[in-house]
Order: C-alpha cells, then structure tokens, then sequence
C-alpha cells in the first residue's frame, strides 16, 4: 500500500529506530511508536487537523464554463461538480452561451495551510440565455441528500438534459433529413452528438434496458425503458459499456456505452432517440418533472437553510470552521 508521492517519516533515537509515521493520505497517517517499558511497537492511526472553509466565486463566461470558472480561482472538482448539479436543465457543451453569469458557495478542505480538495457545493446559480437557474444543497430528516430551487422541489429529473459530455449537436430533430448515407431525405427523429470514438454515453436516467446489441442502421445500441412514461434509445455505439444487457437494471448517470460510428454512420457520433407513451419527440423539447418535492416539516426546515446560504451566495464573506475529532468550533 506504499504509494509514490506519501511521505514516510522516521525518527532515529541514538541511531535506533523510535517512531515511524507515513501519511497514506491528506488527513490520514498511521504512526508506529517504540514502548520504552517492553522495547516493542504500538500502533495507531491519526487523523490530521483540518478546517472547512467556505468560498464564494462569481464570473461571467467569456469561452467556456470551465476556463471562466478556473480564472475565478474555483476548484476544477468543484466546476464538475457544478456541472452535475444542473445537469438536468443545462447541457453545458450545448447550451452555455457567452455572457452567461455564474456564482459558487463551496467548500474546501484546508489541512497544515494547504488546500487538499474540495468537499461541496452549498449554493449556485447559473444565467444561461437570460434564464437563471439556482440550487441549494439540503440534508433532510428521513430524505436523501441533494439539489432543491429555492421553492424545494429537486433540481434533478427523470432524464438528464443530455446522456454525454463534452460534444456538439451534428444534427437535429427533423422531419427531414438528407441522410449522407442512403442519399435521400428521410425523418431524422433523434439528435446526434459529435464526440471522439471512446466517448462515456451515459443513461439519461434510470430503468431497465429492454435491449442491447446490434440493430441494422443502429449499429451497437443500447435502449432503457425508465417507466411507463420515457424510453431512451443511444445508437452507433462502438461498444456497450461492461454487463449492459437486456433485463439489467441501470441507474441514472451510469455509463452504458462508448460513442462509435457503428451501423449507418460517417462519423464518430452518438444518436440519442427518446420516446414518450410509445410516440419519437425532440430530446431537447423534454421538460421532465422535478424527481421529488419537499414538504411538511423538511420544507419549512429547508427554508431556512435555503435563506442562510443564499445570503452568502449573494454576499461578499467567507467563513471558517476547525474540526479535529468531534470537536467543532466556528470562526468569525
């Protein structure tokens, strides 16, 4: 388990050897001490002091997301993570246009006076196109952890805004298409996403996959029924990813297969079809409802929560919380 980069410390007492410590990870280190009293070894595990600090970042995006984000000082985990977070309304390849806002709550891990990650997003907002977004992160009694606007209902859906990343649209949902292929106008129901051979395609949400395989001008395709209501379909695969099979159950995000130009193809590119009660519809059309909404006694908990952070999100100070074992103490 020695790994390069840890550091492995070792005292010498009179030329013997009296205690030695290895940090194996950032907060984390196993020390080995002598016993004066049997000339033995005692061993034992440490956790490293460290503090949680709040950050706030703010910019507007002159390229991209990421490169507005990195010259604002945020964490690149962070900016993953942000894009995570509104995957649901926002294909951040796609849709983000310049001039477009965005504003972090974070936080990171500070240990010995260095940042060793990012933990998470407490708060954020994108503009996208005049429209903004907000999400605030609550941790309910009995519910799971996540994203909610700031009315409580979940930033999350039953289908992800897109099922890849890091692409661009090559063709559209139409009626009529001039394949490249075939030479002839014919219904494209469907939008196709240019990416490199190898590309993740991931399921737009969770269900179980009714098929999987080779399908004429499909190519390699894999499709998920997610309930009695969404069907999605995601062709010209190169490969499906490892257990993707018929009757398997997949979860939302999951990687299903590897973009390829298998089938009726000219080009790597994943073709992504959805169905809705049985019948094709433009994936960008979609507009799927909230996953889960807060109410009762978690709603009115959530608010307050929800006022706290968005003060900060919207506001100019930073914060500082020392932890080491169960003790807390808040700085000001």
């Amino acid at each position: 388990h020695i790994t390069e980069g840890n550091t492995l410390k070792v005292t010498l007492l009179e030329g013997t050897v009296s205690k030695v410590e290895y940090r194996y990870g950032d907060l984390e280190a196993l020390v080995v001490e002598r016993v004066e009293d049997t000339g033995g070894f005692e061993a034992r595990t440490i956790n490293i002091p460290y503090s949680v600090v709040s950050n706030l970042a703010s910019g507007t995006i002159v390229n991209t997301l990421y490169g507005s984000a990195i010259n604002a000082g945020v964490d690149p985990q962070i900016i993953v993570s942000l894009s995570d977070v509104f995957a649901w309304d926002i294909d951040f390849a796609t849709d983000i246009r310049e001039g477009d806002s965005f504003r972090i709550l974070y936080e990171t891990i500070v240990a010995e006076g260095r940042s060793v990650g990012a933990s998470k997003i407490l708060a954020a907002e994108i503009v996208n196109d005049g429209k903004k977004f907000t999400a605030v992160y609550y941790e309910g009694k009995g519910i799971k952890n996540g994203y909610f606007d700031p009315e409580g209902r979940s930033v999350s859906r039953q289908l992800l805004k897109s099922p890849i990343r890091y692409r661009r649209i090559s063709s559209y949902f139409t009626n009529r298409r001039y394949h490249p292929i075939l030479k002839k106008y014919r219904p494209h129901h469907g939008v196709d996403y240019a990416a490199p051979k190898g590309t993740p395609v991931e399921a737009a949400g969770g269900g179980r996959v009714v098929y999987a395989g080779w399908k004429s001008g499909y190519g390699n395709v894999v499709t998920i029924r997610h309930n009695g209501t969404y069907t999605t379909t995601y062709g010209h695969l190169s490969r499906l990813a490892r257990n993707i099979r018929k009757g398997k159950r997949v979860e939302q995000a999951q990687v299903v297969g590897y973009v390829g130009s298998t089938g009726l193809s000219t080009g790597p590119h994943l073709h992504y079809e959805v169905k809705v009660n049985g019948r094709l519809v433009n994936p960008l059309s979609i507009k799927p409802r909230p996953s889960r909404s807060l109410n009762g006694e978690d709603l009115e908990r959530f608010k307050d929560v929800r006022d706290g952070v968005l003060a900060r999100l919207y506001g100019s100070e930073n914060t500082q919380v020392a932890e080491e074992g169960e003790h807390r103490l808040t700085i000001n």
